[in-house]
């Protein structure tokens, strides 16, 4: 099959090539960044078979090949192709999925390893692959910071990783086992509290909520205020979409703090107004809030902090698995994990639009292979 480009060169591709064939055999980036094709001056899906005389003109610029590529690639050399950047994006995956366990675990037992080291000097602890590479290879085999994130990632085994660590900083392997079932009781318990108060809270219907606001005392006989996200209270990280309340302190220029309506915060500034008290001067008095309208439109670009708490079966690229999940549906700003023989723990504090977004965030971890639970936390323990 003859075609040409724009630039008027002519291609010769095997009978029953694809447009996938043609970008490729162009050149591999030009195949890498394809993200459309025109044919003919008509744009064509880039599973098109390609006809003699046809006019090619491929569109770059934000492509990335889909393993859906592989079923139109006809030629062998576009296959090698694709499966090479296939393998570099998995093994890119693996290392970033390395990487992130081995420094959240670092940064969990910082404490714990700079007390207990043999190394024999103080030291900072590392938090970036650069500041590990000066403390390799201690008492492990591995040279090279690329290759032992890489094989943390592999491997996803908490024991491979305290082994590593106990070789690296000289620190007794016991000591970070009995750390790691220790954090590991408190985080599950944590989330079983947590779960008993969401529930305790469920069981309030709206009408209940109304009559609490309803009956308190309001300044300002009770005018109602728009919730500001970016004071939002830092105990309970509400989000839109929940019902709110507002506190505001004593003095001028205090601002108005957005809560969920189940924070102490909240409920301490309600009990007060109730029994017709001064309130905290810090925590304040009492404010009717709403969401404004330009909140709950869609496309609003404001967002909210919350935190995630996922309980699994532990397995290898687990954290990556969910990582891709959270990512394609939030923005993560901080991960944590902590597990035991059988279990683990993954913490995400994330940003959402709004509670619809994150009950859409929490369906789709649910349904990753060997996730138990998700639950959102009340306030956060990753936030600094």
């Amino acid at each position: 099959v003859f075609v040409f480009l724009r630039n008027g060169k002519i291609l010769n591709l095997a009978r029953g090539a694809t447009v996938v064939d043609a970008a490729f055999q162009i050149h591999t980036e030009v195949g890498l960044q394809m993200h459309g094709v025109e044919i003919n001056g008509k744009p064509q899906p880039i599973s098109y078979k390609l006809n003699n005389g046809d006019v090619v003109s491929i569109l770059t610029g934000e492509g990335r090949p889909t393993t859906e590529w592989m079923r139109f690639a006809q030629s062998r050399s576009t296959r090698s192709k694709l499966r090479a950047y296939f393998r570099s994006k998995q093994h890119d995956s693996i290392r970033k999925s390395g990487e992130l366990i081995f420094f959240d675990y670092l940064k969990q037992h910082s404490d714990e390893i700079r007390e207990n080291s043999y190394l024999g000097y103080e030291f900072e602890i590392p938090t970036n692959a650069e500041e590990l590479s000066h403390f390799l290879p201690g008492k492990t085999h591995y040279n090279d910071v690329e290759e032992l994130l890489f094989a943390i990632g592999k491997s996803h085994n908490p024991n491979f990783l305290r082994t590593k660590l106990s070789k690296i900083f000289l620190v007794p392997l016991k000591m970070l086992e009995a750390s790691d079932e220790s954090r590991f009781a408190k985080i599950t318990q944590k989330v079983y509290d947590s779960q008993i108060e969401s529930n305790s809270v469920s069981l309030q219907d709206e009408t209940d909520e109304d009559t609490q606001l309803s009956n308190v005392d309001l300044p300002d006989g009770g005018t109602v205020e728009y919730a500001d996200a970016e004071c939002a209270c830092r105990h309970c990280l509400p989000i839109n979409g929940d019902t709110i309340v507002g506190t505001k302190g004593h003095t001028i220029d205090a601002p108005t703090i957005v809560h969920r309506l189940e924070c102490p915060y909240a409920q301490q500034a309600l009990n007060d107004a109730k029994a017709g008290v001064n309130g905290d001067e810090v925590i304040g008095d009492p404010v009717k809030l709403v969401w404004s309208d330009a909140a709950l439109e869609e496309g609003n670009s404001e967002t909210f902090l919350t935190e995630i708490v996922i309980m699994a079966n532990d397995r290898k690229l687990l954290l990556a698995d969910c990582s891709v999940v959270a990512s394609k549906n939030s923005e993560i700003l901080k991960t944590g994990s902590s597990s035991n023989a059988e279990h683990c723990t993954l913490e995400f504090l994330v940003r959402v639009s709004d509670l619809q977004e994150l009950q859409i965030l929490m369906n789709k971890l649910n349904e990753v292979h060997s996730v138990m639970s998700v639950e959102r936390r009340f306030g956060s323990e990753l936030l600094e």
